[in-house]
């Protein structure tokens, strides 16, 4: 399961590497270490003492990868946010590094291989999904025209997320759902593992069940990964809409289980609410705190409400990964 989780997360630093330059490249190449194949020393124990990157060394796995314009370099590795030097120690008040303007115009030139006009439909909705499946968030000066963006320009802030495959890590809920299907809504704040959790149930289940991903940011399983390699009955409906992707999905495909991240929006519940009687179970993943504030979140509400799923799975990092798991009843 380790080798599996560097693996990915090697080629996926490797590729963000090749979107920035300079100072930017160096520091991260540096912090990322022998995953980047770029030699570089530990964090020095006075910087260590007063960062919160403390006891992290250089050879750290990064989640993300952050660059704003005029601003420090910042990386989040194990739930972590640090700023890095240029010899790619962690640091809050020493010579960290600053993203310059030519540094966030590589970045976007290259992650659109010259050409944003091409990628502007995402970059309007926020990101850019690379050819070998790194997502990226982007922003900037919004463009409106019937009141609805139609471009975005001037761009001030890139957020480099490096996916990681862990294999096996819902193997405890899988076994809950082998012999007996089930609705199941995964939830945790940003950044806890969602994503890589219901990839790997997906997984697990499409090797007895027919499962249809609904990938609408492809993010589940990117374009140019091998997040599927290992998977069986599994359908995926890449940058479909949510809404869209359910109702395709029941009604071409015949799957058992349907799985989609970050439900929420109105049209997401509707769907959703229109295959309650189909038969197919429903995986999906959104953002909250805890049990109680599933239910301060309206459209979450109804679902709960119309009994949609049967299981709550909540995700944490706390004292060690964890799931707590709770029955509909």
């Amino acid at each position: 399961m380790a080798e599996n989780k560097r693996r990915v997360c090697t080629a996926a630093v490797s590729e963000a590497l090749t979107y920035l330059t300079g100072e930017v490249r160096e520091a991260v190449g540096r912090f990322c270490g022998d995953i980047a194949n770029i030699p570089g020393g530990q964090t020095s124990a006075g910087e260590a003492a007063g960062c919160q990157n403390a006891g992290t060394a250089v050879g750290a796995e990064p989640e993300e990868i952050r660059l704003r314009a005029g601003l420090p370099l910042s990386v989040t590795a194990d739930g972590k946010n640090m700023f890095l030097t240029k010899d790619g120690r962690a640091t809050v008040l020493g010579d960290r590094v600053i993203c310059r303007q030519s540094d966030m115009q590589y970045a976007v030139r290259t992650l659109s291989e010259g050409s944003i006009y091409r990628y502007m439909p995402t970059i309007c909705e926020g990101y850019i999904i690379t050819s070998g499946g790194l997502r990226v968030g982007i922003c900037g000066r919004s463009v409106y025209s019937d009141g609805h963006i139609s471009a975005v320009e001037d761009f001030t802030a890139l957020n480099l997320r490096i996916p990681h495959n862990i294999l096996g890590c819902a193997d405890a809920l899988y076994r809950r759902l082998s012999d007996k299907l089930a609705s199941v809504l995964i939830f945790s704040p940003p950044g806890e593992g969602k994503t890589t959790f219901a990839r790997d149930l997906a997984l697990s289940l499409s090797r007895k069940y027919r499962v249809a991903a609904v990938d609408e940011k492809c993010e589940l399983f990117p374009p140019g990964s091998n997040f599927a390699d290992g998977a069986g009955m599994l359908d995926i409906l890449r940058g479909y809409r949510k809404a869209d992707g359910i109702e395709i999905a029941t009604r071409t495909l015949s799957p058992e289980i349907i799985i989609c991240d970050e439900i929420g929006a109105a049209d997401d519940i509707e769907a959703i609410l229109s295959v309650q009687n189909s038969g197919v179970r429903l995986v999906a993943t959104v953002h909250a705190d805890d049990f109680a504030d599933l239910e301060n979140k309206p459209n979450i509400k109804r679902l709960l409400g119309a009994r949609v799923f049967g299981l709550l799975a909540g995700l944490s990092r706390r004292g060690g990964r964890g799931v707590s798991l709770r029955a509909v009843g």
